[in-house]
């Protein structure tokens, strides 16, 4: 990475973590705030509800403990036979005067006389409760009484007076739905009213009461009067409970939703990240104008040093600043010129070493690779980076090394240098005849820096060699072979003769037998001579256009008698258009008659199904002969033999093993390609490949001196 997109990133790292930081700072401290604000809320409305009631239910026992002493209360609960309508309008005016939401009148017995506003709730079973009884005992009584719809705050004051207690009077307020959603109101919450397990009194919220109604009869974890966070389908409430009193399994549950108060937040929060864009926008762009402004100069620097680098002396840096980077762009420049006057360009030396043809490598006084060439790299097929600090027994050996900083050594103190016959070992470990020579390095003040070692590839001066000494090795052994058989094909001819001469006149059959032999062995050995003539004879070629399917015709006619003898089956494939090819004719003959003479000597042990198929067919530039038996075949061990001279496979008497390497030789003569595919018991195909073309020969010597490194 550049320094400059390391500045860029650096600053916009360093200004998004502290964005982050901020970010979660102000997302903890606003949840928190949050949280705590409708906590002190629900709290702070708890207290006002609880003292509400409190001084509510107070306020109506007093006044209604008051009402209660009035004289004309007492001649209506002892006087009977009143009417219903005038009770109730006396109720009503009781209930107006208490502001209440109903009022009633018991007699002794604890039966309602008459009463004003909510009447539902009172029934026969009023009259046994508790409560009723110690009033009419002269006990006052409030506190709550649950129903199914709502809760009653009830006050009970006895109707006492000197005669005893004539009543009660009954007066109290009603918690339903309506009533809830007033305090709802002024709680700013959602509220219920509970007695022990079952929801008595609540508005619009039968799903959230339900959902917090574990947390307070199930695990028991919601303690009176303790604001408790709770998660009811998704969403977050703050919940407190609150008894109407003391010991009362009758109590008001206040809750309000998070969620709804975090709407405020929400927004606070994309406002948050919207400024955190643009800030990280304006960071990024701040710390791209930086980098540019830093880096800009330095690329400058980074070029000129790339092109000095690179050979070129001339390279100048331009100076526009005043500060400490101006300064190395003026110690950049000064330097340059210093390097200039002094040095020869690197890439002048390079391509003087590139083009040198010949290996060179330069060795430190200690033996180590300090520099090798394309020449020298690709001769071993090593990079030049993996020489490079390796000892010089790396592609010397140790012996070699050891005589080579000998010989360099003996220079130095003023021995010439000789050129020296050595092998370096390449990469696969295969060995390079070199012609090699060393001289010392040696500095302004004659002072020994090193060796320059140059080598010569003797690769292909080695095979010309190899291949004259074959030659004349070969032109001997063909001299000599000419002459042997030269003198044994003349005795041969003249035995022959005679021997047929005898056969001729003789009548006697075991001399006729004795005759026979000795005709057949003349014959066989003269067949040698004939092969071992050809085989050393070095004549050149009489190349003339022919077509190959008649000549391998003539031969097929020549072993007829042989074929149909053997119950050979010859089967022929040949190309509908004649083609023409330069050959020897004399040579294709030859050629086809061995292999001929070798596939029916394959089929001899085969009791049936004999078989020679011959095809011929052109294959892009050069035409393609193939000549399949299926006879004994060849084993795998004999296929790098069978070309070479006097060897066979057959019995003694029945091969020359010259056959198969007349073959190989007049295939090589015409620039072409001969091989055999076999398995042992499965037949044999000899594959030649001729060219359409008679390619131009060259001269081995014209070729080495083409490739020679001078």
């Amino acid at each position: 990475m550049r320094l400059g997109h390391k500045i860029s990133v650096g600053i916009f790292i360093l200004v998004t973590a502290l964005l982050v930081s901020v970010m979660s700072i102000v997302d903890w401290a606003t949840r928190r705030a949050v949280e705590e604000k409708i906590r002190r809320d629900i709290e702070t409305a708890a207290g006002v509800l609880e003292r509400f009631h409190h001084f509510r239910l107070s306020t109506l026992l007093k006044n209604n403990q008051l009402l209660a002493q009035a004289p004309f209360l007492k001649a209506l609960a002892i006087t009977s036979d009143l009417d219903p309508a005038l009770i109730e309008h006396i109720a009503e005016s009781i209930r107006r005067n208490l502001q209440s939401d109903f009022t009633f009148i018991l007699d002794p017995s604890g039966k309602s006389l008459g009463g004003a506003g909510e009447k539902s709730f009172f029934d026969s079973g009023m009259a046994q409760a508790p409560a009723i009884g110690e009033a009419l005992k002269g006990n006052p009584f409030q506190g709550i009484w649950p129903t199914q719809e709502a809760v009653l705050q009830l006050v009970l004051s006895p109707l006492a007076f000197e005669d005893g207690i004539v009543g009660v009077l009954v007066s109290g307020f009603v918690l339903n739905a309506d009533a809830i959603r007033t305090f709802e109101q002024m709680a700013n919450a959602r509220v219920a009213v509970n007695a022990g397990e079952k929801w008595v009194a609540m508005a619009d919220s039968a799903a959230l009461f339900e959902g917090l109604k574990q947390k307070y009869y199930s695990d028991g974890s919601a303690p009176f009067r303790k604001v408790v966070l709770t998660s009811v389908e998704g969403e977050d409430y703050l919940h407190v409970k609150v008894p109407f009193s003391e010991g009362s399994e009758t109590s008001y549950i206040l809750a309000r939703s998070l969620d709804k108060e975090r709407a405020f937040y929400r927004i606070l929060q994309r406002r948050l990240f919207l400024i955190t864009g643009v800030i990280l926008a304006a960071a990024l762009f701040a710390g791209l104008l930086l980098s540019y402004r830093i880096t800009r100069p330095i690329q400058a620097l980074v070029q000129g040093s790339k092109k000095i680098a690179e050979g070129d002396l001339s390279a100048r840096v331009e100076v526009s600043r005043r500060d400490e980077i101006g300064d190395l762009a003026r110690s950049f420049n000064t330097m340059a010129e210093a390097l200039k006057a002094t040095t020869v360009t690197k890439s002048y030396v390079q391509d003087v070493l590139k083009s040198m043809l010949n290996s060179v490598t330069v060795i430190s006084p200690e033996g180590k690779i300090e520099m090798a060439n394309e020449s020298m790299c690709a001769l071993l097929g090593y990079q030049e980076k993996e020489l490079l600090g390796k000892p010089a027994r790396f592609f010397l050996g140790k012996r070699q090394e050891e005589e080579l900083l000998q010989s360099l050594a003996e220079q130095n103190a003023g021995t010439p240098p000789q050129a020296v016959e050595m092998i370096y070992w390449a990469r696969n470990r295969m060995e390079i005849p070199v012609l090699f020579l060393g001289a010392p390095l040696k500095d302004r003040n004659r002072r020994t820096e090193g060796y320059v070692c140059v080598a010569l590839d003797m690769r292909e001066c080695k095979r010309l060699e190899e291949k004259l000494l074959e030659s004349e090795k070969l032109a001997s052994i063909g001299q000599f072979i000419a002459g042997l058989s030269h003198e044994m094909n003349s005795s041969l001819i003249v035995i022959l003769r005679h021997a047929r001469r005898l056969l001729e006149g003789n009548r006697d059959s075991q001399t006729s037998d004795s005759l026979k032999i000795v005709e057949k062995r003349a014959a066989h050995c003269h067949r040698i001579a004939q092969d071992l003539l050809t085989f050393a004879r070095r004549r050149p070629l009489n190349l003339e256009p022919i077509n190959l399917c008649i000549v391998i015709d003539e031969m097929i006619a020549n072993f007829r008698l042989d074929f149909e003898r053997m119950g050979i089956n010859i089967r022929r494939n040949y190309p509908k258009n004649l083609i023409q090819i330069k050959v020897d004719h004399d040579q294709m003959r030859e050629l086809f008659t061995n292999l001929f003479q070798n596939a029916r000597d394959a089929l001899e042990p085969l009791d049936h199904g004999r078989e020679i198929a011959v095809s011929v067919k052109p294959d892009k530039d050069s035409l393609l002969i193939a000549l399949q038996d299926n006879g004994i075949g060849i084993a795998s061990e004999n296929y790098n033999q069978i070309f070479e001279p006097f060897f066979t496979t057959k019995e003694i008497g029945k091969g020359t093993g010259l056959g198969l390497s007349l073959c190989y030789g007049i295939v090589k003569k015409h620039k072409g390609n001969i091989r055999v595919e076999s398995q042992a018991g499965k037949g044999a195909t000899f594959y030649i490949t001729l060219p359409l073309k008679t390619p131009e020969t060259k001269s081995p010597f014209a070729a080495a001196a083409a490739n020679s490194l001078l």
